[in-house]
Formats: C-alpha cells, sequence, structure tokens
C-alpha cells in the first residue's frame, strides 16, 4: 500500500471530470428521460446498468419537472439470476405545453 501526500485523494478515489459529469443528477435524469421516451420502460436493473446508481430519485426529479412516469413493481432476475423487487418506470408520453423540461440541457 503506498502513502498519499497530505491533502491528496486516494489514487482510486481520483475521477476525471466526464466521470464527474456522468454522476451529476441532472444529466442522469436526462439520461432517463431519453431512454423512456424511445423505450417506453425502464426497470431499476436496466439504470444501474447504465450507470444510474439512484434511479428512484432521478424519476423523482423528473416528475418535479412534469415528466409523466408511472411505476409498478415487479420481480426481475439480474445477470447473476438473483430475483429482486424492482421497479419499473413507465413513460406516458409528454405534451407539447411542457416545453423545455431541462433548461437547454
Amino acid at each position: 500500500m503506498t502513502k498519499e501526500k497530505a491533502g491528496e485523494a486516494p489514487a482510486h478515489s481520483k475521477t476525471t471530470s466526464k466521470n464527474y459529469t456522468d454522476k451529476d443528477s441532472l444529466p442522469q435524469a436526462v439520461r432517463i428521460h431519453e431512454y423512456l421516451k424511445h423505450h417506453g420502460r425502464l426497470t431499476t436493473l436496466e439504470a444501474r446498468q447504465m450507470g444510474i446508481m439512484h434511479p428512484g430519485m432521478r424519476v423523482c426529479e423528473l416528475r418535479k419537472r412534469g415528466v409523466p412516469v408511472d411505476t409498478v413493481r415487479t420481480y426481475q432476475a439480474d445477470e447473476t439470476g438473483a430475483v429482486h423487487w424492482v421497479a419499473v418506470y413507465i413513460w406516458r408520453g409528454e405534451s407539447s405545453s411542457q416545453g423545455d423540461l431541462f433548461g437547454g440541457c
């Protein structure tokens, strides 16, 4: 194990600016919104595979911006075969009155 310089983050915890941006909540919410518009539904496990660790919070943020998303629960197996009780987020479409939900993001 190597010693770190005083005040410097350990090497394993350093991230690039791209990684930081990808972990920010607004870009994650936008990615979920785009996915829902194209596919109509998204599960918690699918969102986590996209790098979104708290999809429920991102969907909550979308709802606060007026995006109509329903949630239903189901059982789904992950890639290891383990079965989980997961949320399925279902997009109900948008009306033209919603305008630009993300301020040009």
